[in-house]
């Protein structure tokens, strides 16, 4: 039930018509994400947004979850802008509820890309098995040129990144595109518990990590460590 069946369909109708004032997609205590059509979920961008007008994706009921197997993704934030995942039931309190997973060892469970600017994902638990070193838990990557910003101003806040069915080697990874204009900048990540990243052999495990076409990152009041042995 509901205005919209999927959030693909949802994402795709604001994609087309847009918003003209703050808009809130409730996940419905029947929501399950194996009624999606595919993955990774396209979040687009969306005509009128802006900080007022904005976004936001949250549970109206506890044990919610976005998951996929998906070699991919599970939520790609593709020219997205102003859409933010708040993780606690109703968008209120401080607990984190919604789950965003991926189970594949390939795929990213949240990717920031083609200038995706001003989104946030706040209070969720974000789960991958992603063993890939071209990609993390939650992955920023390149901007086509033509596009002209790199994906920025984006907030990680108070979630909890970590290991899912088993445990990923990069739990927050970016890598921008080589033009200073499009570097990743000015994106924040605070207030997170990161933790069960590990690589077994031949490289180095890493909470978060900045390869080359970033800058200006804000990383603060974080918590790195291991559950597991």
């Amino acid at each position: 039930t509901g205005d919209f069946f999927t959030l693909t369909a949802a994402f795709a109708y604001l994609n087309g018509n847009g918003v003209n004032g703050p808009l809130n997609l409730i996940l419905q205590s029947t929501y399950v994400s194996s009624v999606e059509p595919a993955f990774p979920i396209p979040a687009l961008s969306v005509p009128g947004a802006s900080a007022v007008n904005t976004v936001t994706v949250y549970p109206s009921a506890i044990g919610l979850s976005i998951t996929s197997a998906s070699a991919t993704g599970t939520i790609n934030m593709t020219g997205a802008n102003y859409i933010t995942f708040d993780g606690r039931v109703n968008a209120t309190g401080s607990t984190r509820s919604l789950v965003i997973e991926n189970s594949s060892t390939s795929g990213y469970a949240i990717q920031f890309v083609n200038g995706s600017t001003y989104d946030g994902v706040n209070y969720c638990i974000v789960k991958s098995a992603n063993v890939s070193l071209a990609s993390g838990t939650i992955t920023f990557g390149t901007t086509t040129p033509a596009i002209g910003v790199g994906n920025n101003n984006n907030t990680i806040s108070n979630c909890e990144v970590r290991d899912g069915v088993t445990v990923p080697a990069y739990a927050i990874y970016s890598s921008g595109s080589a033009s200073p204009v499009l570097f990743n900048r000015n994106n924040t990540v605070s207030n997170c518990l990161i933790h069960d990243f590990y690589i077994p052999t031949g490289g180095s495990a890493l909470g978060i990590v900045l390869f080359a076409g970033n800058t200006a990152w804000t990383i603060t009041g974080n918590s790195f460590y291991s559950v597991a042995t």
